[in-house]
């Protein structure tokens, strides 16, 4: 039984599906992702007319606020998410957004983005990358459909992250920080810098990765 759940917990981590699958990933992500997400959003540095990427973004929470800074301006918002639940759980949560094109979600894969070349001022993710089938490609697409100097901001709570590896949820995910660093830079990307970083309101630990996406 506890090979069972374990094996649930990490196939779903990675992909919800199903009904169990939706409802699990769903509150598991909203109650242990709602404070990464709060503070990596500020270090996006999104200004109102910037056309904005979040990839992997769950129920939605990110999506949420980072709308808010897009409210004034031109600019708008997308998301990719492997997960069909999440695309449902996302548009139940911001429905509206969308009917007024401030926002469009998509179901695909990082590895093979629906967009347009050079087509972002500014990338985001949290909690996500560790779960990328192939950090090599997932980071030449990201560096394919951004414009040149625009920034990516990846967050990750490692200690977290870790933790769960050890209790054997990860079985489907990567988190080799320095692997997935060395894909970021051998993309093309520059200036990319590691900080260790602590959340405001909880002192909780967390990485944030910076990335530039120079190009001639």
């Amino acid at each position: 039984m506890a090979s069972y759940i374990r094996e649930f917990i990490a196939r779903n981590l990675r992909n919800p599906q199903g009904y169990f699958g939706s409802w699990f990933a769903k509150n598991a992500f909203i109650r242990s992702n709602t404070s990464l997400i709060e503070n990596t959003i500020p270090l996006v540095g999104i200004q109102p007319d910037h056309v904005v990427l979040e990839v992997g973004f769950g129920p939605g929470v990110g999506l949420e606020i980072a709308l808010k800074h897009l409210q004034q301006g031109s600019g708008k918002l997308y998301g990719i998410d492997i997960s069909e639940p999440m695309i449902q759980a996302a548009t139940s949560r911001l429905g509206k957004n969308m009917t007024n094109q401030k926002m469009e979600l998509t179901l695909g894969d990082v590895v093979n983005l629906p967009f347009a070349d050079n087509m972002f001022d500014r990338v985001y993710h949290t909690n996500c990358f560790y779960f990328w089938s192939d950090h090599e490609k997932a980071a030449k697409e990201l560096y394919r459909v951004m414009k040149k100097d625009s920034l990516m901001v990846t967050t990750m709570e490692k200690e977290r992250v870790e933790n769960a590896q050890r209790r054997g949820f990860m079985k489907y995910g990567n988190v080799d920080v320095d692997n997935y660093v060395s894909c970021v830079e051998k993309a093309g990307f520059s200036n990319v810098k590691v900080e260790d970083k602590c959340m405001d309101k909880s002192d909780a630990p967390f990485i944030v990765i910076y990335a530039t996406a120079t190009k001639e």
